[in-house]
């Protein structure tokens, strides 16, 4: 993406894990050359990502309690700066990257748990309002959390009426992982994020189909809902 154009390293790691940017953007891979985490430097609640808008739709347009799972370079907190916020994330060094260098302390009201996301799930008792899910590694989703038990613990985690929003960004994952997801969730809608490889699946532990489509119609950021036959409801932005 042309934003990543002409940049500089500022950090590296033995593992890989790197930061880089230009005059106006900053940037985390993590020993890839996948995108884990891109901001503006002086427009931190503007979002690069094309995902993060969609993946924060419904904790920003109905702001309550935030339980995100997998911080990365925290990008998202950026967008939710009204919201009660903890995030959990497996990497101690990641934590500090996003603390260093990605301005998450800015967040008035966040909480960091350094924590596997699976282990968080089963040990807390708390129940969330919004839960977004945005793990991955370098490529690919953590393989502890490709399970039927990781979304039934996400589901025990949710609040009544609760919103949960899954990010997936390997193609080849997206499948299994959602008839994962269906297992749990009675009503899901794909959000397909527009000129992005990712897809921004949303569930609901209400199990009337209409109250999830009508929360995300009432946002006026999704153009269309329509309905295909293997993924059920599908939505674009």
């Amino acid at each position: 993406m042309w934003q990543t154009a002409l940049g500089r390293c500022i950090y590296l790691s033995a593992s890989g894990y790197k930061v880089q940017q230009n005059l106006s953007y900053r940037w985390l891979t993590l020993g890839s050359p996948a995108l884990q985490t891109v901001i503006h430097r002086r427009k931190l609640n503007k979002p690069v990502l094309r995902y993060l808008e969609v993946l924060s739709l419904l904790a920003s347009s109905y702001p309550q309690q935030v339980c995100l799972l997998g911080l990365g370079g925290g990008g998202i907190t950026h967008l939710l700066p009204h919201s009660p916020l903890v995030a959990v994330d497996n990497s101690a060094e990641v934590i500090t990257i996003a603390r260093q260098f990605f301005y998450i302390e800015k967040h008035p009201n966040l909480s960091v748990i350094h924590q596997n996301a699976l282990d968080f799930l089963k040990s807390s008792q708390d129940l969330y309002p919004h839960l977004l899910v945005d793990l991955y590694n370098a490529n690919h989703f953590p393989p502890e959390c490709v399970s039927d038990e990781f979304f039934q613990c996400c589901k025990n985690r949710l609040a009544v009426d609760g919103l949960i929003a899954i990010n997936l960004a390997n193609f080849d994952e997206q499948w299994p992982i959602f008839q994962m997801i269906r297992k749990q969730f009675k009503t899901t809608l794909v959000i397909l994020v527009k000129n992005c490889a990712n897809m921004v699946i949303y569930a609901s532990i209400n199990e009337d189909k209409d109250w999830l489509l009508n929360k995300i119609r009432e946002t006026g950021k999704v153009k269309t809902i329509y309905w295909v036959e293997l993924w059920g409801y599908v939505g674009e932005v």
